[in-house]
């Protein structure tokens, strides 16, 4: 066993933090796991290999290494990524493969706007195949062996005196946004500094390592250190100039986030970058989320949950993945869909307008929910000016904005903080996540509100409709994050007292609103519940190919773009009804 690592195996003196660290999610034993490459499970898993792609972005830039140093044409040039991918193994999606062609047409062209605008003698136009890897060796005198570099695309002048890093993003790049593009209503302005900080010293990194970085090929093992490349090179004087540029694909728009002389890039690292790394090496408290499929603490992490059978579905060997009430719904829409969601891909209009107004009402209960103290909503918490508003990083006009206002009034008569004296802990939209091993599925929900109620948890969602319920609707399949919530509660996931636990429904309309409790303990609901999940993971669970399915949510398909078998709009017929029901914008994983 590896001291300090619990179920783990390896060394533990050797350290390397690339820029992708920064956008990998919040937790610290995630992050200082990944940044000891050495380090491994004491006992490996047995599991199959996923057959599809899922990291697209490797073979655009495959593809954009075959142009850039062999002068293939484009279509030669995807073709040969997509054969050295299927030579590992992996078989990228065709809608992925469309959108690696547009990728590739949108960098070429900005690519060239961009050396327009630099002047001739600090252009980078030589492509360097070797990463840039700023190293540190302590071992000698006890210490660890610290390695950085930063995963992007990889420039030089013909003398060597300028390097220029450009880090490649899916869609376009905001420069006035934090990386990435969502948010919890819960912590939200924390999330956004964490994010913006990841950015900065990802930047700081990326500087450095182009200023201080020897040239070093990828290890033939991912435990290994970093070597120095053995390809010869002309003789090339100091590095006088560093340019770190951030690459939207979308628009292929070169961003100049960084330009300056070693001794600058030293000093942004000092200031953005070292304190960062620091932190990414160090353990701290576990945050399961997500990323815990990707971990290789899942099977040693006493903070991920296991919880066996959750999805009615037995097959241990299979490739681990992360599974939502969300991600169910998007694949039973259309496989291809719940993929391309996966590999997050650009959407376009993904919201409708009633979808952004419900998601205005649920950041504005967030926030209500998780101020200071529990004072209870009333009406005179709705927004001064019902007709333009804005919730967290939501901002809704006219009728839908009206619309919304009303049902916050509505809201008021259901707060839970009316019971505040029999409230013990709340929680506002808190991720859960747990391991169901029997299927080998991380399994997470987010549901808009957890308390405890006299010893008893209560499970919340809460939904904005534009007019009732159908008659007879079956709540458990209509809302499957119901039917998961209530198996999360009998599974006993947050201890508390039996009797008493329940889910809330709260619907809230325009003049009106309504609960609905559903009993964990009740038998046949549990065992509904139970079939509901199963009936909408199982298909999701065995699909290894993620077929589209044509149909009428062609129309309002936020990744239609990429998908060769989308119907045309005429050919589609009309959409869905969603002007009852709004998105919870649960991220598939």
């Amino acid at each position: 066993m590896s001291a300090g690592w619990p179920g783990m195996t390896g060394a533990t003196d050797h350290v390397r933090v690339g820029t992708r660290s920064s956008g990998e999610g919040t937790c610290p034993d995630y992050l200082a796991a990944k940044a000891h490459p050495a380090l491994r499970p004491a006992t490996a898993a047995r599991t199959r290999k996923e057959k599809l792609d899922t990291f697209p972005l490797g073979i655009l830039n495959a593809a954009l290494d075959e142009i850039e140093r062999n002068g293939a044409p484009t279509a030669q040039a995807v073709d040969l990524a997509v054969e050295e991918a299927a030579g590992e193994g992996k078989r990228p999606h065709p809608a992925a493969l469309t959108w690696v062609r547009a990728g590739v047409a949108q960098y070429l062209a900005g690519a060239a706007r961009h050396r327009d605008r630099v002047q001739p003698a600090d252009r980078a136009t030589v492509l360097v195949r070797d990463y840039w890897v700023a190293s540190e060796d302590r071992r000698a005198s006890g210490g660890r062996l610290w390695e950085m570099y930063a995963y992007g695309r990889r420039y030089e002048s013909p003398d060597g005196s300028v390097r220029e890093i450009r880090i490649l993003h899916y869609g376009i790049f905001d420069p006035r946004q934090p990386a990435g593009d969502r948010q919890d209503a819960q912590g939200q302005d924390s999330q956004e500094d964490h994010k913006l900080a990841g950015r900065a010293a990802q930047e700081a990194l990326a500087a450095y390592s182009a200023a201080f970085g020897v040239a070093a090929p990828w290890p033939r093992r991912w435990s290994e250190p970093f070597q120095p490349s053995r390809v010869l090179r002309a003789p090339a004087g100091p590095i006088r100039l560093v340019r770190v540029v951030q690459v939207g694909l979308a628009d292929g728009e070169h961003h100049v986030v960084f330009e300056g002389i070693p001794a600058k890039a030293k000093r942004e690292y000092e200031g953005n970058g070292a304190g960062q790394v620091r932190r990414a090496v160090t353990r701290g408290v576990p945050q399961p989320g997500g990323g815990c499929a990707q971990c290789k603490l899942r099977t040693a992490c006493e903070a991920l949950e296991p919880l066996p059978g959750i999805l009615g579905i037995t097959d241990p060997g299979a490739p681990v993945r992360t599974w939502s009430a969300a991600s169910g719904r998007y694949y039973s829409r259309c496989p291809a869909q719940a993929h391309l969601y996966r590999l997050h891909l650009p959407r376009d209009r993904e919201y409708s307008e009633s979808a952004k107004r419900g998601q205005a009402v649920h950041a504005w209960l967030g926030q209500a929910h998780g101020g200071p103290g529990r004072t209870p909503c009333t009406m005179r918490d709705i927004p001064a000016s019902p007709d333009d508003w804005s919730a967290g990083r939501w901002h809704v006009t006219g009728e839908e904005a009206r619309r919304g206002a009303l049902m916050l009034g509505s809201h008021a008569e259901m707060c839970p903080f009316h019971r505040a004296s029999q409230l013990g802990e709340v929680r506002v939209e808190p991720l859960l996540t747990v391991h169901d091993t029997a299927a080998n599925v991380i399994v997470t929900a987010r549901p808009d509100l957890l308390y405890l109620e006299d010893g008893s948890w209560v499970w919340r969602e809460t939904k904005t409709k534009a007019r009732p319920l159908r008659p007879g609707t079956d709540l458990l399949a209509e809302y499957p994050q119901l039917a998961l919530g209530m198996i999360l509660l009998a599974e006993n996931l947050l201890e508390g007292k039996p009797a008493g636990r329940r889910v809330e429904l709260e619907l809230l309309y325009p003049d009106s609103s309504d609960m609905i409790l559903l009993d964990p303990n009740d038998h046949a609901h549990l065992a509904r519940a139970r079939e509901v999940i199963h009936d909408l993971a199982a298909p999701w669970h065995a699909d290894e190919t993620a077929v589209p399915r044509p149909g009428p949510e062609c129309r309002s398909c936020p990744v239609r773009q990429w998908c060769p078998d989308a119907l045309p709009l005429a050919d589609a017929g009309p959409a869905p009804d969603e002007a009852d029901d709004d998105e919870d914008g649960e991220e598939c994983e």
